[in-house]
């Protein structure tokens, strides 16, 4: 134990500051035969000097010096290191006189003469004793701090009233407010206006059940949406009244993505049931039905050529119209049935546009066509046939709703915005009622024939129910989006709004892919029959900063034959080829083959779509992207598989 004492004191300094020479210099001797080293000063302005340049391990001062007394010596040495005991040895024998420095900073307090010198000696190991605690304290403080802000969860106290006393860091970097202080600042400034009211609650209520926990959700600095799962805590005081509150917090963004993703898919499995129920029974009835109507039609119309009396004519003209109105139903009613894969060619949007108005010149006649074309559209890469459903459907529901309109007006807008091909079609027509805006879309619904209670549309007006189901189905088939705005008695806007597919990576987008792992020069097998889509895919992929060798296969039996000629590292399938093999055919020949290579599945095909999910289970090199595809999804893609490939 004396071994300990005096290597411990060995290892410390003591300054000593007093204006009396002969105090000093006994106090130093006598704590230099206790092997400590020492330092002194005659005043309070010297030993501050000294305190600065040599940071001693503990102070003896004296209280009365000139220049500068030993209050301003404590008040100053503890302010500028509280760690260090400062221990008053002063003629100054007043109980006031000690209860005052003890106030600004002083660890003890001796009376001179110390004649017993085992009394310092006890208060100078008490001191460095109480130093010691403190830096163990301060270790653990930093350790605890250092564990407070980088824990992965968000860490908080906030008093009664809803101040915040603590945030840990990350908390405060997901927020947006990484460099802002936010200790004192009310809670609510940092929320946005629609959580106020929950969180004032929640303030109320924890008084009661002294525990909270739930989801919440918060609204970062730029405005990004975190969902979490919060628990909070009432605390008490020594006293037992409560003090605040003490939560913690979790970020649960991606299991709500996850959640309602798995709700869309799985209406999306409903809704593609029901489609194949439709779609079995269309395709069954579509062929007899077709030729019933037909074989009608085909009589009425050679009885028309014939015919004289004017009351049977106009019977033979309702056949023929009803007939035709059958086969649109037939026609309409199968395409929303099929779970048919857009083709990938390139449309001149403002050509195709103008086609449709030509084929439809006659629906046209007597109404004012307003063309609005930007310039300098980029060239669209979709399903040309799609695309020409979509707005013959649309301009047949304008020429309709403008049945009874004085002067109709049809005026039709292209542009280009934010990556998208965007298309306006607006009439002046008789609108759409705003109880019904949610319904355009639903299968069978229509406001026209029997269902025109209003009487806005012409009395030889009928509707499918089906046309803007297939348009919606046909749009989102292109991962477009579809909105439009009606005015009962002034008209209505649709505007389409198609992703723009380039024929390689923007400068934008080359640097995003840069900032992850890329893969270069790469042997990659490209199967697709779509020269549309293999002609960007090779592109992008040969091109910087990738430079990788590609091969293109039109059909699976060429694909099959060129991966066993030649050593590929990469496989881009499609699912939809023609020939006899499909993307899994070739897919489950060359996994006999190799059982590590990475294969992208590129596909929109919905029977490919429901089984693709348990195949990537299975299978670590396997992934999917669906058509159609942006090219920085498609390399991002492509990279992610090279990095976690485990051939």
């Amino acid at each position: 134990m004396e071994f300990q004492r005096r290597a411990r004191a060995a290892n410390k300094t003591i300054l000593i500051i007093d204006d009396d020479e002969s105090i000093r210099k006994s106090i130093s001797m006598h704590l230099e035969d206790n092997f400590y080293k020492t330092l002194t000063a005659e005043n309070g302005r010297e030993g501050i000097e000294i305190f600065d340049q040599t940071h001693p391990d503990l102070v003896l001062v004296d209280l009365r010096m000139p220049e500068v007394d030993g209050y301003e010596v404590i008040k100053y040495i503890y302010k500028s290191a509280p760690e260090v005991p400062l221990i008053v040895v002063s003629g100054v024998n007043s109980i006031q006189a000690a209860i005052d420095t003890m106030k600004i900073g002083a660890w003890d307090f001796l009376t001179k003469p110390v004649t017993d010198h085992s009394v310092l000696i006890h208060s100078i190991e008490k001191g460095l004793d109480h130093a010691d605690l403190f830096f163990e304290k301060q270790k653990a403080d930093k350790k605890f701090y250092d564990l407070f802000n980088t824990v992965s969860d968000y860490l908080y106290s906030y008093d009664l009233n809803g101040y915040l006393i603590e945030v840990n860091q990350t908390f405060k970097n997901e927020i947006g407010y990484s460099e802002d202080v936010l200790d004192g600042v009310d809670a609510r400034e940092i929320m946005s206006e629609e959580l106020i009211p929950g969180f004032e609650k929640s303030l109320k209520e924890i008084l009661i059940k002294k525990k909270d926990e739930g989801n919440f959700q918060i609204r970062s600095k730029n405005g990004k949406v975190l969902f979490v799962e919060y628990n909070n805590t009432l605390v008490y005081d020594d006293a037992g009244k409560p003090a605040f509150i003490s939560g913690s917090a979790r970020d649960v963004t991606l299991r709500e993505q996850a959640e309602k993703e798995k709700k869309a898919a799985k209406r999306h499995v409903a809704e593609q049931e029901k489609k194949a129920l439709v779609g079995q029974i269309a395709g069954k009835l579509a062929h007899d039905f077709n030729n019933i109507l037909g074989a009608i039609m085909g009589r009425a119309q050679l009885s028309l050529l014939h015919s004289k009396n004017k009351k049977v004519i106009q019977s033979l003209q309702l056949i023929v119209e009803q007939s035709l109105r059958g086969k649109s139903l037939t026609q309409n009613l199968v395409a929303f049935a099929k779970n048919q894969e857009p083709r990938q060619e390139t449309i001149e949007i403002n050509n195709k546009i103008d086609l449709v108005l030509n084929l439809m010149e006659r629906d046209l006649e007597g109404a004012e066509i307003v063309r609005d074309y930007k310039a300098s559209i980029p060239t669209l890469i979709a399903d040309p046939g799609m695309i020409e459903h979509v707005l013959v459907n649309i301009i047949q529901n304008s020429v309709h709703a403008m049945s009874k309109t004085k002067s109709p007006k049809l005026i039709l807008r292209t542009y280009y915005l934010n990556g998208k091909i965007c298309i306006e079609l607006e009439d002046n027509g008789c609108g759409i009622p705003l109880e019904h805006h949610n319904d355009i879309y639903t299968p069978s619904f229509t406001l026209k024939g029997g269902k025109d209670v209003s009487q806005s549309y012409g009395d030889n007006i009928k509707g499918t129910g089906y046309g803007m189901a297939n348009v919606k189905n046909y749009v989102e088939k292109h991962k477009g989006e579809i909105s439009f705005k009606s005015v009962i008695g002034k008209g209505t806007q649709f505007t389409l709004a198609l992703p723009l597919i380039k024929k390689e990576l923007t400068g934008k987008e080359i640097k995003e892919v840069e900032k992850t792992t890329i893969h270069k020069g790469k042997n990659i097998l490209l199967v697709e029959d779509e020269k549309a889509i293999s002609d960007v895919q090779s592109r992008v992929l040969s091109r910087e900063p990738f430079k990788h060798k590609v091969d293109i296969a039109g059909t699976g039996h060429l694909a099959i034959k060129m991966f066993k000629e030649n050593d590929y590292d990469f496989i881009s399938l499609d699912y939809l080829l023609p020939g006899g093999l499909n993307g899994m055919d070739v897919y489950n020949q060359i996994r006999d083959i190799n059982k590590a290579i990475p294969i992208l599945f590129v596909s929109g095909n919905i029977e490919f779509l429901e089984s693709i999910e348990d195949l990537r289970k299975k299978d670590p090199n396997l992934d999917h992207l669906s058509k159609p595809c942006q090219n920085k999804d498609y390399v991002e893609s492509i990279n992610r598989l090279f990095t976690g490939s485990k051939s």
